[in-house]
């Protein structure tokens, strides 16, 4: 393999640990070669074997300066290296990088939350859709781990095992109600973390005394101090005119015994009232939060904003690659490309929010074969620390 020192050595950095899965005769190309042109081609917005490899063919004198690409690997070939591949060995590799991008979690908004791939769903083969729970982190756009499960309801035991996956001391981790336990909640404490957890009917004896308490004193909130109370400025858009309250009360106020819930120290309520203009329409909606965190209304309010931005996630590997649409199934191919995915991603959005550019548009700007210093940047880039 042709490296370059201050490039492509970083990338293989990151690989360095992943076991290839192959059987010595059949390793005509090396697997960094393989795991180079899918990255490449994820980069581009290629989703699928044939397109890895005709993106290869055509920029096979660019790659040529990164690897050894005499001959470019066959669709088939790029395919049986992804089924084979150990998702787990992939994960581990994405987490390698993300720990060169980011050294420190402290103070960082932390959602994790669920996202299933339906397009690995196969009733011929009884294959059902590969679900998977993932932690983000909202202030860099960055995915930083995840873990397979069978299915949804798997959730519970799966937060746990990401979080011990992660160094959360001084972050703030959001998770909807799924994730709202008490092993969770202690996890987050015992990790040195806090929390924000989504309430709502899994919890039905904790809700209600919260409702009932927060929904009480709601009408009364002039007589708190400045800190229960934040109300954002309204925000414009689709059409719609959205306005987002804040109340958030001492948890010591419930009359009931809450001390099961570890680390427990306020109890939140967000109000969203949504106005249309042209129908002159009005929606309300109130949700309740658990949380670690001392009274800040407007802490609590940002911090619970923020988990949108793992929906985010979510909503560009299914609008930008098409995830949910893809035929890929097979062995591990769909949790793997989904790792890989979220790498590039990452390092997309990484450049993207600099120049100011959407993901669609990033993925044009990185195509282009004049793009090169983009290319190399977007693969090569120094940690996210660093920028």
């Amino acid at each position: 393999m042709k490296l370059n020192k201050d490039g492509l050595d970083l990338l293989v950095d990151y690989f360095a640990s992943l076991d290839d899965p192959r059987i010595d005769r059949t390793k005509k190309y090396d697997m960094m070669t393989i795991i180079f042109i899918i990255i490449f081609g994820l980069g581009c917005g290629v989703r699928s074997w044939i397109g890895f490899h005709d993106l290869a063919v055509l920029n096979q004198d660019w790659l040529k300066c990164f690897i050894d690409l005499d001959s470019v690997p066959s669709k088939d070939t790029i395919a049986r290296f992804m089924r084979a591949v150990d998702p787990v060995k992939i994960n581990e590799c994405f987490m390698n990088w993300v720990q060169a991008a980011v050294s420190s979690l402290k103070g960082n908004i932390i959602p994790i939350d669920g996202k299933t791939i339906r397009s690995a769903f196969d009733a011929c083969k009884e294959k059902t859709g590969l679900h998977l729970v993932t932690a983000w982190n909202a202030q860099l756009g960055l995915s930083l781990g995840q873990v397979q499960t069978p299915e949804k309801s798997n959730e519970i035991t799966a937060i746990p095992i990401l979080l011990d996956m992660l160094n959360i001391d001084g972050a703030i981790v959001t998770i909807d109600a799924m994730g709202c336990q008490k092993k969770i909640a202690k996890k987050i404490i015992e990790k040195k973390g806090d929390y924000y957890l989504a309430l709502k009917g899994n919890q039905p004896e904790t809700l209600s005394m919260v409702k009932s308490l927060l929904d009480e004193k709601y009408e009364q909130r002039e007589t708190f101090s400045s800190s229960c109370f934040f109300e954002a400025s309204p925000e414009y858009g689709h059409g719609r005119i959205e306005n987002r309250r804040a109340f958030q009360l001492p948890a010591v106020l419930i009359p009931q015994d809450l001390s099961e819930w570890s680390g427990l120290q306020s109890v939140v309520m967000v109000e969203s009232e949504r106005h249309d203009p042209k129908s002159k329409t009005f929606a309300t909606e109130r949700r309740y939060y658990l949380s670690s965190r001392p009274v800040n209304a407007r802490e609590a309010l940002e911090s619970i904003r923020a988990h949108w931005g793992i929906e985010s996630m979510h909503w560009q590997l299914d609008v930008t690659y098409h995830e949910d649409m893809s035929t890929i199934r097979a062995g591990n191919a769909a949790a793997n490309l989904n790792i890989l995915t979220k790498f590039v991603l990452s390092a997309l959005r990484r450049e993207g929010k600099a120049l100011k550019l959407s993901g669609p548009r990033m993925q044009r700007y990185f195509a282009h074969t004049s793009q090169i210093a983009l290319r190399e940047k977007v693969l090569f880039g120094q940690p996210l620390s660093e920028q």
